[in-house]
């Protein structure tokens, strides 16, 4: 059976997912916290996305680059498309509701 904190967890890397999709497909970890916050995940933290995209990069879902060695960039992957829309479905990510 699955915890309340991993029905959230897997719902907030969707969200992830749709967040970098709504953004071109790229945003830093900052961006991407600040918008979490938005859609209502409002505890979580930035070890809670650091965490999270690492599982949607071993997922093959983003891939990450680095600004100035420091800031982590994501970058979505068609993979992670297919995950967002639910095309593909995966352990630890939430699938989107198909509507119609």
């Amino acid at each position: 059976m699955t915890s309340f904190a991993d029905h959230l967890a897997a719902d907030r890397r969707l969200a992830l997912l749709r967040t970098l999709r709504d953004l071109d497909g790229h945003a830093n970890e900052s961006v991407l916290l600040d918008g979490l916050h938005l859609l209502g995940h409002i505890r979580t933290t930035g070890d809670d996305v650091r965490a999270d995209l690492d599982l949607l990069k071993a997922a093959g879902a983003i891939t990450d680059s680095y600004f100035a060695a420091k800031v982590r960039v994501a970058h979505l992957t068609e993979r992670g498309i297919d995950i967002a829309v639910g095309r593909i479905v995966i352990d630890g990510v939430k699938r989107p509701k198909v509507i119609g």
